[in-house]
């Protein structure tokens, strides 16, 4: 178990890396050379193929690496006191790291993809396919993500597995990210979900660690 629990703890924290890694090459290198995240345009996401390559990676797939572990040690840290609720989460958990994983290997290949067509218009097109795929899987709506964290801050308010404030930030946490369904909170709850978990799965890896 103790092993668990410390990968878990290593594991929060890469996840949270590899979200501040994300923003940071966005906001430092992609958009500076002209890349926009609201509305990208292929002809300039071709142009810095490799780096979208590494910038998608890092996010969705490394991403969910972490994810896995976190959630499984999460779970068995709450299991003895809630052991359905805890249950809920590692299941939910894991859905929400198969989906991170899959957002992420479908824009990787699909800019492999758009690469290699000969037409710009055919180009265009799977770019903009790949697009829905990965923002249908998890990088628009964070619904798999809000439900694993509503399960995880119950279980730990009913059966103190992780400090009362961790679990009242992973509540809140996780009904900004099912509020994201709504078209009218989504432009505001996406950041406010992303930023938050970054300080959450930091705080909740040093908790692990700590144990």
């Amino acid at each position: 178990m103790q092993d668990l629990q410390r990968a878990g703890g290593y594991a929060g924290l890469v996840a949270a890396a590899t979200y501040v890694f994300g923003m940071a090459l966005l906001v430092a290198v992609l958009i500076p050379a002209g890349y926009d995240p609201e509305a990208p345009e292929v002809a300039v996401a071709l142009d810095h193929l490799g780096l979208l390559t590494l910038w998608n990676a890092v996010i969705y797939p490394a991403n969910a690496v972490a994810l896995v572990i976190l959630v499984l040690a999460l779970g068995e840290r709450l299991r003895p006191a809630t052991p359905g609720l805890a249950t809920l989460s590692v299941a939910h958990g894991l859905i929400w790291a198969a989906l991170v994983f899959a957002a992420g290997m479908a824009m990787i290949v699909g800019l492999r993809s758009a690469a290699g067509a000969e037409a710009p218009e055919t180009a265009a097109r799977i770019f903009e396919t790949a697009q829905l795929v990965e923002n249908g899987l998890g990088g628009g709506v964070e619904l798999a993500g809000g439900i694993w964290a509503i399960y995880v801050g119950l279980a730990a308010l009913r059966g103190g597995g992780l400090p009362r404030l961790l679990a009242l930030v992973a509540l809140g946490l996780g009904v900004v990210g099912v509020t994201t369904l709504l078209p009218a909170a989504a432009a505001v709850a996406g950041p406010i979900f992303g930023l938050g978990f970054i300080l959450w799965f930091g705080w909740a890896g040093i908790v692990l660690l700590r144990a």
